[in-house]
């Protein structure tokens, strides 16, 4: 089973001793450098390893679903906006600052579940250690987030070639960091473009919940994945998180 390292920040989250994961990536590509100038072996799971192996997935998959895609979010878009609007006054869309392939920073698009939901994205509003989310989800919003249909936007970070259907859950800049911060390898889940699903969700896991314990499971599932050989894996995994909203 795969090892974590774990380092906990005394008295909270503290963003001024954050190392980036952009910065760790540079970090561990120089290293590997001089390594290679030394003619030392480079192990497997090195990080330029693992990006060498996500250009082979099946990009073609990622459009054609997308573009078939965003033809139902089309449909759907007044329903879900009416929906969304009885229940807050707030803003349909969501724009998140995540962080995605090689630590560079995105937008990324979701339909809102939950008044002040931009809250979520910062550990000082929410008790990490404990998975505290004080979100006040709207009835509606919890509907959209059983069937997945929030997600549908991200449809569009696809498109753009920010994300992928399948891959690591995005997260934060905020949450990144701090997630970053306690776990060695954490980095290593920007060897590839995050995905609108994962292996975590076909699993299951509460991708939302924030505390340590579920986020060392996650990263164990986004390892596993990121070490998957199979271009139909992605489309298994695909298949298998849409049964899993239902």
């Amino acid at each position: 089973m795969y090892k974590f390292v774990e380092k906990h920040t005394a008295g909270g989250v503290n963003n001024t001793n954050y190392i980036t994961v952009r910065d760790k990536i540079i970090n561990e590509e120089q290293y590997v450098l001089q390594e290679h100038e030394k003619h030392q072996p480079i192990i497997e799971f090195y990080f330029h390893e693992l990006v060498r192996r996500q250009t082979k997935r099946n990009r073609i998959f990622d459009i054609v679903i997308s573009m078939l895609g965003l033809i139902f979010l089309v449909v759907l878009f007044p329903i879900i906006a009416i929906g969304i609007k009885l229940s807050t006054s707030e803003s349909v869309i969501l724009r998140r600052k995540c962080i995605g392939y090689r630590g560079t920073e995105f937008l990324q698009y979701k339909f809102r579940t939950a008044r002040n939901e931009e809250d979520d994205d910062n550990p000082n509003q929410l008790n990490a250690h404990h998975g505290n989310n004080k979100q006040d989800v709207f009835p509606f919003g919890q509907f959209l987030k059983k069937v997945g249909f929030d997600k549908l936007p991200q449809l569009i970070n696809v498109l753009k070639g920010e994300m992928n259907l399948v891959g690591p859950y995005a997260y934060s800049d905020g949450w990144t960091n701090y997630f970053n911060s306690i776990f060695r390898d954490f980095y290593k889940r920007y060897s590839m473009r995050p995905g609108i699903t994962g292996l975590a969700q076909a699993k299951k896991h509460n991708v939302d919940n924030k505390d340590i314990t579920t986020m060392r499971d996650l990263l164990a599932c986004d390892i596993e994945y990121m070490k998957m050989k199979k271009k139909m894996g992605d489309i298994i995994l695909f298949l298998k998180s849409i049964g899993a909203f239902f």
